[in-house]
């Protein structure tokens, strides 16, 4: 069994592992998901598990199989199921920037599924593929090519993976009403249009002309986390996680505030750029972005930390961004623009330094705080709304493992419970 937490107004629904395991791996139990001394206001739901079954045991570690909280979209002509999205697959930090992959031959993939009452029921799977129609994996793409993040992958064991020139790290999703959808990559960061069967139809990327080339300069792990498209279905919206390292990652990482929110015509090609200011540079940044009309939006702000974790988690705010009245930045920010005194590019301009340039970014209201909700996973990362002002939000359980000392695999624990970490998709009245 699974137990969520709820609070008024807010429901938790989660998946699990439920299938026979090694006696030396965690694995879910039926006790509270938060501690006695928490806020009263809280109270403790069981839910149902879903069988998501165990790729692989390392050294007692255990990779699941699930891992599909990046993203999540309501299917299109108002039906209730839902489409989620895995990343690149399950790793770990290795030194020098690197990456080990337990399942070098993991499929990103869109997993299909809707709600029933408190559980969350997977329907079916749909691999990401090429135009040949072979799946497609996670692996870096290698040096050398457009969208490289210099990244080297690892087995566990410390031999080196062969680079995939395909290689796609998912984490936006727009479901289209034909069935085909749109992914944002985040190795590029490119922007990947796939069929209903997951064939995939076209790549837009900062080289071939499909997105501004200064988007090459995104920061390593840090790119186009979250895509969206605009109610009239004619604009893709892209929000970058982190500043782009423009020029260089000199005085820019974890110290600019500003982020860039892409819209880009699916017609025309035609593009344009607002600036967001992140509260806290030194944090994970955003992880997604929610169109509510063509000029407002959600975006998904966040730390890296627990709900009840040291330290705990203190920043993970749904803000409604609104464009109205900002400056299109595209004209300002083309590659190698300088348009701020002091010949400083956007990214390495002070707020004040943008003011004075009369660039006006993007406003922001809040309106969830999953931090106060006492939302507990590090890693909220897909919004979708339905119904009735109904948002959902899910976490990225990164498989169920996490990076110990570089190289070193462990498993990824709920704080106090000591819980396997997995999927949860709760879900607020947005008024």
């Amino acid at each position: 069994m699974r137990i969520g937490l709820v609070l008024p107004g807010i429901i938790a629904v989660s998946t699990a592992v439920a299938c026979s395991e090694p006696t030396n791996v965690p694995r879910e139990r039926e006790q509270p998901r938060i501690p006695a001394t928490a806020s009263a206001a809280a109270h403790v739901v069981h839910v149902a598990s879903t069988d998501r079954g165990i790729m692989g045991v390392f050294g007692g570690v255990a990779v699941y199989g699930s891992g599909y909280g990046s993203a999540v979209a309501f299917a299109p002509n108002g039906s209730r199921h839902l489409y989620l999205l895995t990343d690149r697959g399950p790793n770990i930090d290795f030194p020098a920037g690197n990456k080990g992959f337990p399942v070098p031959s993991y499929n990103p993939r869109i997993v299909k599924a809707h709600l029933s009452g408190d559980k969350l029921r997977i329907d079916g799977e749909i691999l990401l593929r090429r135009a040949d129609g072979t799946p497609l994996t996670g692996l870096p793409i290698g040096p050398g090519a457009c969208g490289s993040t210099g990244e080297v992958a690892f087995r566990l064991d410390g031999t080196v993976i062969p680079p995939d020139p395909e290689g796609i790290d998912s984490e936006g999703l727009v479901v289209l009403g034909d069935g085909t959808f749109w992914i944002s990559d985040e190795y590029g960061p490119f922007l990947v249009k796939f069929a209903a069967d997951g064939r995939q139809l076209q790549r837009l990327t900062p080289c071939n002309g499909g997105l501004p080339p200064v988007y090459a300069k995104r920061r390593p792990n840090r790119g186009m986390e979250g895509l969206t498209i605009t109610p009239d279905g004619q604009w893709l919206v892209g929000v970058m996680q982190a500043p782009l390292e423009n020029p260089t990652s000199a005085g820019v990482r974890n110290v600019s505030r500003l982020t860039r929110i892409l819209f880009k015509h699916i017609t025309t090609g035609a593009t344009r750029e607002y600036a967001y200011l992140l509260d806290d540079p030194t944090l994970q940044g955003n992880s997604e972005i929610l169109a509510l009309s063509n000029t407002t939006l959600l975006v998904l702000e966040r730390d890296g930390n627990f709900a009840f974790g040291s330290p705990p988690s203190t920043v993970k705010r749904v803000y409604e961004a609104d464009i109205t009245g900002a400056t299109d930045i595209s004209v300002l920010g083309a590659l190698g623009a300088t348009p701020i005194a002091g010949a400083k590019t956007l990214e390495q301009a002070t707020v004040a330094e943008l003011g004075a340039a009369g660039v006006v970014p993007v406003t922001k209201t809040l309106r969830v705080d999953l931090a106060a909700a006492e939302f507990p996973h590090d890693k909220a990362e897909g919004l979708a709304l339905g119904p009735g002002g109904m948002l959902l939000v899910t976490n990225d359980d990164d498989f169920g493992i996490t990076t110990g000392a570089l190289g070193v695999m462990l498993q990824k624990l709920l704080p106090v419970t000591n819980l396997v970490d997995f999927v949860e998709v709760w879900q607020f009245k947005l008024k």
